[in-house]
């Protein structure tokens, strides 16, 4: 919606949504890729043939129910380059495993930086968002706020549990990327990795 509100007040809505689809392919990741490749473009669509979708999707009504698009009936991979798309889309797909595994691997439960999630803020790029195989969504590139400070990664990642009680930093963490409430400490386990100590009664 973000995204086709900044399209539609931008005085120039169709070159800003053409733009967005003509650049969707080159972002590195898909995940929440969506609303901002698509959404302007649709967004315009809507307005044009569905006057009042806004207050429609309010309550509930999704894009196909607003917007029914038949599927071809014919499927012509050639015509669209399929052979060569087969294999950008195959090292990409290996070199995002890739970013995944490593990224899981340095935010386990015995090497990473434990954080409780309690009050959390964020701020991240949203092209450099993964999501890992047990359901944890992966910020390549993001600040991380809660009651304990804030900590910010580039890289790695940092990794969020899927019941955002709970994140992973990678350990131990650049100079100056966490920054601690003050009474906040880390405790490093024998067994590797490391937890945040709140203050003490």
């Amino acid at each position: 919606m973000k995204a086709y509100t900044g399209a539609a007040l931008s005085g120039d809505p169709v070159r800003r949504a053409l733009v967005a689809l003509r650049d969707g392919p080159q972002r590195p990741a898909f995940g929440r890729s969506f609303a901002y490749v698509s959404g302007p473009a649709w967004g315009l669509l809507l307005d044009r043939f569905r006057p009042g979708w806004r207050q429609q999707a309010r309550s509930g009504l999704d894009l196909p129910e607003m917007m029914p698009v038949p599927a071809a009936r014919t499927a012509n991979a050639d015509a669209y380059g399929g052979p060569r798309l087969l294999v950008q889309e195959t090292r990409a797909g290996r070199e995002r495993e890739e970013r995944i595994a490593t990224a899981v691997a340095a935010t386990a439960e015995n090497r990473g930086l434990r954080l409780p999630l309690t009050q959390m803020g964020l701020d991240f790029d949203p092209d450099r968002v993964s999501t890992a195989p047990d359901g944890s969504t992966i910020y390549h590139r993001i600040t991380l706020r809660d009651r304990w400070g804030r900590v910010s990664a580039e890289g790695v990642g940092l990794r969020i549990l899927p019941d955002f009680h709970t994140a992973f930093a990678p350990w131990p963490l650049p100079h100056g990327a966490l920054q601690l409430t003050e009474g906040w400490r880390i405790e490093e386990r024998p067994g590797g990795g490391a937890r945040l100590i709140p203050p003490g009664p």
